[in-house]
């Protein structure tokens, strides 16, 4: 079996960069109780932002260049990990985080730029 490949990606134009993976699985997609007996033995299965979504949505972007917004960002499983787990940060703690809605297009504006002050204090 391929081992797993991990990416950042844009679900849209001006959208978040959410992680993404694709993995190659021996059973049923959402039933690891059931192998799969017949042909193909395995089959590729993939998840964006921690939600699982045909595999066409990471695969069909393969082929995109660098600049271009539908381009994926290859990462490594630590940095796929630390992703989702900001994910589920984001979820408790920042519930209008632009990373929550990949759908959206995010909008400068909105987006509340951090503050230091805590960090400055001497």
């Amino acid at each position: 079996m391929t081992p797993a490949r991990y990416f950042l990606m844009r679900l849209r134009r001006d959208g978040p960069l959410v992680p993404a993976r694709l993995i190659e699985v021996d059973h049923e997609p959402g039933c690891p109780d059931n192998p799969r007996d017949r042909w193909p033995a395995t089959v590729w299965c993939a998840d964006v932002a921690g939600e699982v979504v045909p595999p066409e949505l990471v695969t069909e972007r393969f082929y995109w260049q660098s600049p271009h917004w539908k381009y994926l960002q290859p990462i490594s499983e630590a940095e796929y990990r630390y992703q989702l787990t900001r994910l589920r940060w984001a979820e408790e703690h920042r519930p209008d985080a632009p990373e929550l809605r990949p759908q959206r297009k995010v909008d400068p504006r909105q987006v509340p730029l951090p503050d230091f002050s805590r960090e400055n204090t001497a």
